[in-house]
Order: structure tokens, then C-alpha cells, then sequence
């Protein structure tokens, strides 16, 4: 069989890509029985052309959830339609070659574990998310080291649980007066992180349990005065 290096995917009835599970390969949902991950060791190329919408859970996830041992996915080049609105969670978990992402003006929404440990993420920019979900950068070990959370999107409202835990490699993080929240284990194992800037006038209200745990050599931040939530484990081990 000749090796499927691309894939070309036209707008269809509905615009959107079925979301599929990752737990079972044996029915219709499942996401073994997709050519998606078929492909998933000589895909490098997507497509979409204009009028989709939503890119469905799962979509180029390299392994199942049960899987001992991990794999990776070489996707590199992506031909986004202006369309899309959301991407589902895990859609591009484990891709290593993504390098640099912008997403269309039109998505608001992207899912949980989006870009799940996909080390080769250099950057990406989002411009109307409000919301990083849970895991959706977790283990993405090539971000800036310099991280200006503006630079991704200057809607940002909320960052999620678990978003940037595990991205060693950060040493310096801006975040903008517009951020709400930090989530729990937010940049926990971040252990090179040395400084955290807030801008002025930030409406920074909480921040989550263990969110900058093992920043162990974490040394100048500065609080903003309307924080009302800062959870007893926000700092530990630093």
C-alpha cells in the first residue's frame, strides 16, 4: 500500500468531523477504524478546506489511551480554513513536528489535551480563545522560553489546569492584566522558571492549587491587589 502523506478534507454536508473515541478500535466512533490513524506514521500534510467548522476529539491522537508504549505523530504542515470554530480535545496530543500555529480569527474554543505533549509546538497564536483548557499545552517542551501569554491570544481569560505543567524549559512568564484565573498545577514542574510578571491593572481573582509547585528557582513576582483566592499550595516547593 502507498504510504498516505496528506490529506485533502472537503467541507461536506455539515462542516464539522465526527469526534471520535479513544478507547476502542472495533466500532463505527472508534478511532482505530479512522484513515486518520491509519495514517498515523507517514501523515505530514492537512488540508481543510473552507467551510469547516469543528475538528473532531481524537482526530490525529497517535495512540490509544491503553497503549504502554508512546507514539508520536509527524504531522508538519496544516492549511487551516478561516471557518473553523472549535477544535476537540486531544485533536493534535502527540504530535512532535507542529512547529509554529496560527489558528483562524474564528475559533473561540479548542478542547482539553489539545496539543498534549506535542513537543515540537514552537508557538502559537489564538486570538479569540478565552479559555485554555485543561492539559492543552502540558508537556509542549519547545514553547518560547520567554512566555508572553498576550503573544498567544489577547482574549484570554482563564488558563486551565495542568496547561503549561511540565514545560521545563520556561524561564519567564508575562501574563496579561486581563487573566482571571490560573488553574491548578497550571505551570507546576516549570523548573526553570525564575520570573512571573502580572501586567498592571490586572483583574487576576484566584490562583489553584499547586499552580506554581517545584518552580524551584522561582525568585520575583509581585501580586496584584484584587487576587482574592491564592491556595495555601499555589507556591510550593519553590
Amino acid at each position: 500500500n502507498t504510504p498516505v502523506e496528506e490529506i485533502h478534507y472537503t467541507m461536506g454536508n455539515t462542516g464539522v468531523m465526527p469526534d471520535r473515541n479513544n478507547t476502542s478500535n472495533t466500532n463505527l466512533n472508534g478511532l482505530g477504524s479512522t484513515l486518520e490513524y491509519q495514517a498515523r506514521n507517514t501523515l505530514t500534510r492537512l488540508i481543510f478546506d473552507e467551510g469547516i467548522t469543528h475538528i473532531g476529539d481524537n482526530a490525529y491522537m497517535p495512540m490509544y489511551y491503553t497503549d504502554k508504549i508512546e507514539q508520536v505523530g509527524k504531522i508538519s504542515f496544516i492549511n487551516w480554513p478561516s471557518t473553523l470554530e472549535t477544535i476537540g480535545h486531544h485533536a493534535f496530543a502527540y504530535q512532535s513536528a507542529l512547529g509554529d500555529i496560527v489558528l483562524p480569527d474564528n475559533v473561540k474554543s479548542i478542547g482539553s489535551r489539545v496539543f498534549y505533549n506535542s513537543r515540537g509546538l514552537t508557538s502559537i497564536k489564538m486570538i479569540n480563545v478565552e479559555t485554555i483548557p485543561s492539559y492543552a499545552f502540558y508537556g509542549c517542551t519547545s514553547l518560547p522560553e520567554k512566555l508572553n501569554i498576550s503573544e498567544l491570544g489577547g482574549n484570554i481569560k482563564e488558563i486551565g489546569d495542568y496547561v503549561f505543567c511540565s514545560c521545563y524549559q520556561i524561564t519567564e512568564i508575562n501574563l496579561p492584566d486581563g487573566i482571571e484565573r490560573i488553574g491548578d498545577y497550571a505551570f507546576a514542574g516549570c523548573k526553570l522558571l525564575t520570573s512571573l510578571y502580572i501586567e498592571p491593572g490586572s483583574v487576576l481573582k484566584s490562583i489553584g492549587a499547586y499552580a506554581f509547585s517545584n518552580c524551584i528557582i522561582l525568585y520575583s513576582l509581585e501580586l496584584p491587589a484584587t487576587l482574592t483566592t491564592i491556595d495555601s499550595t499555589s507556591f510550593a516547593f519553590c
